[in-house]
């Protein structure tokens, strides 16, 4: 089969382009078509090609339909909502949750540097809950268009990578790359929860927190490591050669 539009070749089981959705034809039938323009998209700037109305239409609905099928369920949400309270409530569980990555990666650092931070001014209690408002504030608002632009790439990666296949094995894939997975969570808490944060709290925020403490820590024998309590809770802190 054949789309007379762009050109691109399928399988016997496809109907339709998933590039620019038109109708698929085979062999036979483009031999008797009348001629048809055929759309030619530069390799250097394809944005600057213009389509017809009722093409451009098709295009836009069949990556809506694709981008909801990727995203599963809440799919309403995450393309038409600019608000996300799972990304504010949950923040980097809810992105390992959607297999946004990059995003949880991404956001993870920069909770990672506001924390070193921090700690190095000696903030207060009130501005370490401004900051961390601030941060839960950003994923509630970026989430939804971080997630869905993201996400409109790996479609378009996958239209190009598995154009030969038939239409119904096609959007298993897409199912199967997008979607939400519990098991991701569990994995985000056993990398941050058991490796990540143990390692912060052992061998980096100590050595950011302020020596005034070290008078009032408990020490072992070389006051590499101690620990003292501070709003009720108990922090380590680096007193070594101070």
């Amino acid at each position: 089969m054949k789309c007379l539009k762009c050109q691109m070749k399928y399988s016997k089981e496809s109907t339709h382009c998933k590039i620019c959705g038109s109708k698929l034809v085979s062999e036979e039938e483009e031999n008797i078509q009348e001629p048809i323009e055929v759309l030619v998209i530069p390799e250097e700037n394809p944005k600057d090609v213009k389509m017809d109305p009722i093409t451009n239409y098709r295009k836009e609905k069949q990556e809506q339909e694709l981008l909801a099928m990727f995203i599963g369920n809440n799919a309403d949400i995450l393309m038409n909502k600019a608000w996300n309270w799972s990304a504010f409530f949950f923040g980097l569980l809810y992105m390992a949750y959607r297999k946004s990555w990059k995003f949880a990666i991404i956001s993870c650092t920069i909770s990672i540097l506001m924390q070193c931070i921090l700690l190095f001014i000696e903030a207060s209690l009130m501005t370490y809950s401004a900051a961390y408002l601030l941060l839960l504030l950003f994923f509630g608002f970026s989430f939804n268009h971080v997630y869905c632009q993201g996400a409109k790439k790996k479609i378009a990666k996958l239209q190009k990578k598995y154009s030969q296949l038939p239409e119904q094995e096609f959007f298993k894939v897409i199912y199967k790359k997008g979607g939400t997975s519990i098991i991701n969570i569990v994995l985000w808490i056993i990398v941050y929860g058991f490796i990540l944060y143990p390692f912060l709290n052992f061998f980096v925020w100590p050595f950011l927190r302020s020596e005034k403490y070290c008078d009032q820590a408990i020490c072992n024998e070389d006051r590499s490591v101690c620990v003292y309590v501070i709003n009720g809770e108990l922090n380590l802190v680096s007193c070594k050669n101070k």
